[in-house]
Order: structure tokens, then sequence, then C-alpha cells
């Protein structure tokens, strides 16, 4: 799993046990290679058209964000900065984890990330003794909401009926399997029983 965690430089450089110790949750979770944490020091001018360094850095953080799985922001002292990489990260569906200090005392910045209801976010505040177990929770509960890729070799009956609907019905072949097969977990009384058991 691939892991971008944004918080703006102000919090980094007035926070740094914080912000050290979430990186090491981190790491210790996914590797120190599968992380992006990417510092805002630069800005973008807005309507610039230079590409200039603050335009690259930020064009290297939306890639970073793009070969991510997952999002972690924390938004104690927040900044536009980080609200932009939040934004993005729904739009790209992205589970995504919006953290705030629980003394922070800056009124309502949480309000318009959260205003609207996304399946895809989760906001929590947190202290130094609970930040741990909110991470570990939203990662469990992330992987299980990732796409795995599967391919499937199928007979040539099967495959053109699914190019005849793809046209017919205009979907992808892969979202017509994916929805017989949804369809089917949800009248499976054997797969609802196993479900219960793990809870």
């Amino acid at each position: 799993m691939k892991i971008f965690y944004t918080v703006n430089s102000d919090f980094a450089s007035k926070k740094p046990p914080v912000y050290k110790s979430t990186l090491q949750i981190l790491r210790a979770a996914a590797g120190k290679q599968n992380v992006f944490s990417p510092e805002e020091r630069q800005f973008v001018k807005l309507g610039s058209q230079d590409e200039g360094p603050a335009t690259k850095a930020v064009h290297e953080k939306e890639k970073q964000l793009k070969e991510s799985d997952v999002v972690i922001a924390d938004i104690t002292n927040g900044t536009a900065g980080v609200g932009y990489f939040i934004s993005t990260a729904l739009y790209l569906k992205k589970p995504t984890l919006v953290l705030q200090d629980k003394k922070d005392t800056t009124q309502g910045i949480h309000d318009s990330i959260t205003i609207g209801k996304n399946r895809l976010l989760t906001y929590k505040k947190y202290n130094s003794k609970d930040i741990d177990k909110t991470i570990a929770d939203f990662l469990a509960k992330s992987k299980q909401k990732l796409d795995t890729k599967f391919i499937l070799i199928i007979p040539a009956e099967i495959d053109r009926y699914l190019e005849w609907a793809s046209d017919y019905k205009r979907m992808h072949k892969a979202q017509i399997v994916r929805t017989a097969v949804e369809n089917h977990m949800e009248n499976d009384s054997d797969w609802k029983e196993y479900k219960s058991e793990e809870m």
C-alpha cells in the first residue's frame, strides 16, 4: 500500500515530534519507500504561467498523490494547499483520512472539508495517545476498499456477450462483470453468514 501524507510546512516545523512520529507509524505500516510526504515549502502564484520551482514541486506532489493508494492529511493549522490535496484525493476516489489535533483551537477549519458526506473521507481528532490506533483502523478499512486487479480467462461466448452488452448498455465490460458479481454477493446467504461471523 502506498500512502501520501501531507501537512503544511508550518505544522511540520512547529510540531516536529507529531510530524515525525506520524511518519514513523506510516512507514512501519507500509515501508519507507511507500510513504510520500511532501512538505509545502513553496507556493504557486495564482494565475502564473511560469513553470518555476514551485510549480514543478506541486506537479511532483500531484504525481505522488496519483501513485498513492490512500491519502492522510493533517489539517492542524491547515492551509489551502492541504485542502487542495484532500479535494484532489477525493476526486481521484482515494480513501482519505483527515486528521486534526484535539488541541487545535482553529474554529471551523474542518467544516469546508467534512460538510459533504463522502464514503471515502474519514475525519478524526487525535492526541498523542490515540493517533496510532486511528491510523491503523483507517489503513485496515482502506485495504478492504482498494480495488484488486484480477485477470479472468473467459469463453468466447461470454466475451461476445460482454462486447454486445458494453455497446448496448454503454458500460465497460469490467463494470458489467463487477456488477454481476456484486448482485450475486448481495443474494448469497452463505456469504452473508460468513461476513457476520467475521464481525
